[in-house]
């Protein structure tokens, strides 16, 4: 019988436990950066059947949300023709109509590209921080999040159409970083 039992150790039970302890956590993590990740757009599902059901987009390639007054989720898609679209469908409301989205063109607009790369000429001692479209008023923008030389904290709004800056906010440190 303890011929049997030998090769059951302390060391042998801490490890096996250990190893399934880590493996619980591994699968543990991942499903929560999977659920951090579907959450991101909350109740996108819904804005996803009415832009199917409102536009002429029939997929879509990547969504946001962006939070003003009001919020928006601003989706980039195509249609059946192969032309791609960016919609603005404003959350505030609860049954949105088709005059609602503001739907245009993505060909008629500056990119991404285009709109960090005039960015970074005016700005070259600046560090991009984020990027990602937004809506104020009606006007379709791109928001520019950096720390410029100054090493202010920078939000500005760039106009999709022309580049121009629309809104900017220059925020300074109260106190020093190193405490």
């Amino acid at each position: 019988m303890k011929e049997k039992l030998k090769w059951i150790s302390w060391k042998r039970v801490i490890i096996i436990c250990t190893l399934i302890l880590f493996i619980f956590l591994i699968i543990y993590f991942i499903s929560f950066l999977r659920y951090i990740d579907d959450s991101k757009l909350v109740d996108f599902d819904a804005t996803e059947q009415i832009i199917y059901d409102k536009t002429d987009l029939t997929a879509i390639d990547d969504a946001y949300h962006f939070q003003e007054e009001n919020g928006y989720h601003i989706v980039f898609g195509h249609d059946s023709d192969g032309e791609e679209w960016i919609a603005f469908v404003p959350l505030s409301k609860k049954t949105i109509k088709k005059d609602d989205i503001v739907v245009i063109r993505a060909d008629s607009v500056l990119t991404r590209e285009q709109i960090e790369n005039n960015w970074l000429k005016e700005c070259k001692q600046c560090t991009l921080t984020g990027s990602t479209p937004a809506m104020i008023n009606q006007q379709p923008l791109w928001e520019l999040s950096y720390t410029d030389n100054a090493n202010r904290y920078v939000i500005e709004y760039v106009s999709l159409k022309d580049g121009t800056t629309y809104e900017q906010m220059r925020l300074i440190r109260k106190y020093n970083t190193k405490g």
